[in-house]
């Protein structure tokens, strides 16, 4: 019996397609306003020699040949491709906008496009980014964005509204794009926890297909959360699987923010990192364990919010996947490129008020109960002494009301939506 070949593209391939489409789109646009800023738009290397030819990019250039636009592309389901927001990612675009002398840059995951302003360099990073344009799809693989339907899908209705807002942001048409920084920084770590998150609900799909056992315990944990789920759908089972992986995936991603804001605080905690000695799920519960309890000695407090050594059975699945732990090491990167130090104390406690706000919020795709490890948090904080000056008391004790029952149990019912 013959198979068939899933075909894949590179990121050189799709960029060049890109060129292409987006050139198409800037003669009509241009027939139709002549000043549109856009005229070329080409596939470059950046350094010399071999470096040249491995580090190629895509540049959109004015008409009379100046460049206007560059940054890096990385195609979902590659390490560098786990999210727009990467620090090397950044790094990297930045570097070739220093040297291009451009204001804008960008990077795209495909998934995701995110616009940079160079001209920010003396802000915090979570004050450079001008805007972020979603793809409306999610891609997980080359494979995937080598599909015709997708392919098709960003020429024809993606890259217009982009290429037509970056216009407008370029000749200072539009002023109004800028986001709040704490915003930015909610949607920088969603985008960097949805590989992490891929990576565990293609784990769930496939492991509760083939072994029972583990497909009982599933459910069984789902059913405990009071969720409601149709194991025989196929497309509801996933979407149940893919809560369950986000809802594992944003306990931990709350806990290390937390321990990450402390830091500012106590300077002699460790910088979070997943060590290369780290190999299994357990290594790794039991690698960040060891911040959260030097945490709270180091503090001596907060132990409700970091709750080392709390974890039940299905907390290490979000490690388990092949994959998982590099794409863990990626969120921590991501969350340790942002120095909470230079970020005013408002910007930070709105960050943490939208990380743990009291608000009750529904799982897509299944009923849930409340957000209440995020009222755990607030009456944590009520009783605690507080690092975040912008947490009311009167949130925290409106926390405290509404959240009536025992802290261990709110870990696992944790919401998978900031």
């Amino acid at each position: 019996m013959s198979g068939t070949v899933e075909q894949s593209i590179h990121e050189v391939d799709f960029c060049g397609r890109v060129a292409t489409a987006a050139e198409r789109l800037f003669r009509e646009f241009a027939a139709i306003a002549p000043a549109f800023p856009f005229a070329e738009a080409r596939v470059e290397g950046f350094g010399t020699g071999p470096a040249r030819r491995r580090r190629m990019d895509l540049r959109f250039f004015e008409p009379g040949g100046r460049l206007a636009l560059c940054g890096e592309v990385k195609l979902p389901g590659t390490p560098e491709g786990r999210s727009p927001y990467d620090d090397a990612v950044y790094r990297d675009a930045a570097e070739k906008a220093d040297n291009a002398a451009v204001r804008f840059f960008f990077t795209w995951n495909v998934n995701v496009f995110v616009l940079w302003d160079r001209s920010q360099w003396d802000k915090p990073i979570l004050e450079r980014r001008v805007r972020e344009w979603k793809l409306g799809r999610t891609l997980t693989s080359p494979e995937d964005v080598a599909r015709p339907e997708n392919l098709e899908f960003i020429r024809t209705r993606f890259l217009p509204d982009l290429l037509r807002d970056l216009a407008d942001i370029y000749t200072g048409r539009r002023r109004d794009w800028t986001m709040p920084p704490d915003d930015i920084f909610i949607r920088s770590l969603e985008s960097h926890l949805d590989w992490p998150v891929q990576l565990a609900t293609a784990y769930l799909i496939d492991r509760t297909d083939r072994n029972k056992t583990f497909d009982a315990r599933v459910q069984q944990w789902l059913a405990d959360q009071d969720w409601i789920f149709v194991r025989n759908d196929p497309d509801e089972w996933r979407a149940a699987l893919n809560n369950m992986a986000k809802t594992l995936a944003y306990v931990w991603a709350n806990r290390l923010i937390f321990y990450k804001a402390l830091r500012t605080r106590f300077a002699d905690l460790p910088r979070l990192e997943l060590k290369r000695t780290v190999k299994t799920p357990a290594d790794a519960a039991k690698a960040f364990d060891r911040y959260f309890q030097e945490a709270v000695e180091r503090s001596g407090d907060y132990e409700p919010l970091l709750f080392p050594s709390a974890q039940d059975w299905a907390s290490v699945i979000v490690f388990e996947p092949p994959g998982a732990l590099d794409a863990w090491r990626g969120l921590l990167r991501g969350i340790e490129s942002v120095d909470f130090r230079d970020v005013p104390s408002d910007v930070v406690g709105r960050i943490f008020q939208k990380l743990i706000g009291p608000e009750e919020r529904q799982l897509e795709g299944s009923c849930t109960r409340p957000n209440t490890h995020g009222t755990m948090l607030l009456r944590a904080l009520a009783g605690s002494r507080a690092i975040i000056g912008p947490l009311t008391m009167e949130a925290a004790y409106d926390a405290n009301d509404r959240a009536q029952v025992d802290w261990r149990r709110d870990v696992r019912l944790a919401s998978a939506k900031l």
